[in-house]
Order: C-alpha cells, then structure tokens, then sequence
C-alpha cells in the first residue's frame, strides 16, 4: 500500500466514487451485454468469482489484487483497460482505498413492483397487440370493417326517405333519434371494428421497435448469472482419450489473428497406474487410472496460468449442484510437471467389471485460495468415460472423451453467436500464436 494510503483515509462511497469508475472504463467489455475473458464487473457476484482466470477481483490483500495489478501494469498486454488512456493516478488510488476498506459493494435493489395504473395497463394492452398481431391480418381487419360499414347504409337505405329525415328544427329529438341509431348493435360492432383496425395500424408501426426491446430484456436476464449448459459432446470417432484444444474467447483486431488462437492443449488418456496410455486390446489393469494434462500454448498470456491459479485446479466426480454437500468428496488437484507451462494428474478409477460397463463422469473444477474445500468453484469441463472388458482386455467399445460445460455470454450453444462454439473448445487443432 502506497505511503499516502498509510494515513487515515475517509471512506469510500461506492455509488459515488466507484461505480462511476466501473461504469465508464469497465463496463463496454466487462458487463451484462459484454464479458470479455468471462469476467464482468457489474455485480459483486461476478467479481469475486472473476473471469478465465478465477481470481477473486475484490481480494482484500492489496498487494495481492488481481484488478489492481492490472489497472497499475505498464505492459500493453495486461493492462486495463486495454483500449483508450490508462486510469489516472487519482482513479487507481481510489480503487485502491476502496479494497483496503473492505470493498464494500451494496446488492443492486430488487426492482420495484409497477403500480397498477391505467397507463401501464395500457402499456400492456399495446405490447400484447403488438406481439399477437402481424400485417398478414390488416386486409382482414380492413375487409371486415367496409362489410360491416356496407350492411349499416344497405338497412338504413332500405327505411323510407321520411324516417331516416331527422326535423331540423327539433334539436333534442335529432339527438335522441341519434343515440339510437349508435345504440344498435351494428354500430357498435362497426365502432369496435374501426377502433381494432386504427390500434392494430398504430401498433405496426412500434412492433419492432418492442420486439427489439423485449430482445435486449431477455438478453440481460440470460446473461445476469454465468450459465452453464449440457456438455455437447464432440463429434469425433470413440477413442480412448486424445487431444482438445482451448481457443481464446476475446476478438479484436489488435489481437493476433483477430483473436481467434489457442490458449491450452488437453490431454486425456486412459492409464494405468503408473500414469502409461491405455489402448483397446491392452491387458486390464488391476485399476485404471486418467491421465489429465494441461499445456499452456505458446505466447499466450502466462497470467492465465499462475501457480496460484493452476494449483486451486482439481478433478472430482462430484456434479456442480451437488457441491458443498458431498461430505468427503474426492478432489485430485493438479501438480506441476513444468511450472508456468504444463500440468498432469493422475485421477483412479474403479475397476473394470467382466460383465457390463464403468461409466461416468469427472468434473475438472477451478478453485481459489479462500476455498480449499472447493464448495464455490466453477466447473470448466467435463470428460466421460464409458469402459468394458472383453476376454481380460479392454473392449473396442469403451471411450474417454472431453467437453466444455461453461458458457460464455458471447458464446451461443449450439448455434454459432459471436464466437462459434468450435473456437473456443475442440478437438480439431486451434491455430497457435506464431509470434
């Protein structure tokens, strides 16, 4: 903490000091419509969990806090925001004081019950026309209202000439006579017709500009809380394991190849205990084992990849709704064959029956330093095994396989949004950083 920082310092207000900080400099690439790097800074939720990385933003330690190192690097490359003039020294120094205070960031108020009033019941009458009509229906509308128009002049030309004379000169019996005529049935159904036809005119010409809004509703709801989805499973022959590559999830043209480059290369294998690749056909071991290993890709960023990252990584059967329940579950961290560069462990399985299948499924979990226990981290990935003996060896039938189960906001799954589901984890090779 700096020397100015030592003394006693007034308290930071995070709707007057921070807020506005976040929301001009932050908020474009790192909030609900946008989470570049998986990260937003919009809610405090997401902040603590942080993005690709999964370090805690609102970590108190400030030496140790990941937001302000890189508000404070001079390196082009990790610095934030990466676009436009770094912070100012009084801005950082605010976010700075408002870490060491504690980070207080109030939950966003539950939005407000509307009153029922007239002019929101006539904002949903209009929304409702809007979405249950389109301009197929207006000829129809149009039709219906010269018909019943039509039939009005038809019965009134069928009266004698003397009744349908209103006496000029009786004000009030004109007027009567008037009311009358308005109170038939035909009349009303024409009234009612012409005001369908003018509202049904109206609403045509707001619909899509509702239609618009209720999209952008509907995407703030989706993206308000990172989502996972069912795994999709790659479309890849069986096999007992292989390759998987991880792409980035940024676009830009100041990236390298527009941003579309790989970031990691999995490995999976079935092994045996001493961590040897399994084929079809092998021997089976007394117990199985998988072999899990990551490989940092060439000149990508080293930041994702820290050792106070890549040690809170863990492989664990147990399913992510189930986490914090499960008493003693199993978690097999990853251990460092190179640091900075790769990673591997070896995850037991139980044997392989003589009849029937092993099968199941491990999840590959990204903690922090202030949950060992793994009750709040998020699951990444997913690889499932389906294993059967044939004779002592290992079936042609069994398979190992990997698959992504997080969900970007910019990421659409399955159909392609603004990065194709296959840029960001497959099986087939990601092009590398070449410089």
């Amino acid at each position: 903490m700096s020397a100015r920082l030592g003394r006693a310092q007034p308290a930071v207000d995070f709707e007057r000091d921070i807020r506005p900080i976040l929301a001009e400099r932050c908020w474009k690439c790192h909030g609900a419509q946008r989470a570049a790097g998986g990260l937003r800074l919009d809610e405090r939720k997401f902040a603590q969990r942080g993005g690709g990385s999964g370090m805690n933003l609102l970590e108190l330690a400030t030496d140790k806090n990941e937001l302000l190192r890189r508000v404070r690097s001079t390196n082009d490359e990790e610095r934030m925001p990466p676009k436009g003039p770094p912070l100012t020294q009084e801005q950082i120094d605010m976010l700075e004081r408002w870490i060491a205070q504690g980070a207080a960031w109030p939950e966003p108020p539950p939005p407000p019950t509307p009153e029922l009033t007239f002019q929101n019941l006539f904002d949903l009458w209009l929304d409702r026309i809007a979405y249950t009509t389109t301009s197929r229906y207006l000829p129809a509308y149009g039709l219906l209202m010269m018909i019943l128009i039509g039939m009005i002049f038809v019965e009134r030309a069928k009266k004698p000439r003397s009744e349908r004379a209103v006496p000029r000169t009786n004000f009030g019996k004109a007027l009567q006579q008037r009311l009358a005529r308005l109170s038939r049935a035909w009349y009303l159904v024409a009234f009612l017709s012409v005001a369908m036809f003018v509202a049904v005119q109206f609403t045509r010409e707001h619909a899509e500009e509702l239609k618009q809004s209720r999209k952008n509703q509907t995407r703030q709801q989706q993206t308000a809380v990172q989502k996972h989805h069912e795994p999709l499973r790659p479309q890849h022959p069986p096999r007992l394991g292989g390759t998987y590559y991880r792409g980035n999830d940024e676009r830009s043209t100041e990236l390298y190849n527009g941003g579309f480059y790989r970031t990691a290369t999995f490995e999976i294998h079935l092994a045996d205990a001493e961590g040897r690749p399994l084929a079809w056909g092998d021997r089976l071991p007394d117990r199985p084992h998988l072999r899990f290993v990551i490989e940092r890709s060439p000149h990508s960023s080293p930041s994702l990849f820290s050792q106070q990252i890549m040690e809170h990584v863990a492989l664990s059967p147990v399913q992510p709704e189930q986490l914090g329940k499960v008493q003693n579950a199993s978690f097999v961290p990853l251990r460092a064959d190179l640091p900075g560069e790769r990673w591997s462990l070896l995850y037991p399985l139980e044997p392989i029956p003589a009849q029937g299948k092993l099968s199941g499924t491990l999840y590959l979990y990204k903690g922090s330093e202030s949950d060992p226990e793994f009750k709040q981290a998020e699951a990444s990935y997913l690889i499932g095994y389906e294993l059967a003996a044939s004779e002592g060896c290992i079936a042609r039938e069994s398979q190992i396989w990997m698959a992504s189960v997080y969900n970007l906001p910019q990421l659409q799954w399955p159909e392609p949004g603004q990065i194709p589901a296959e840029h960001w984890f497959d099986f087939r090779p990601i092009p590398e950083i070449e410089q």
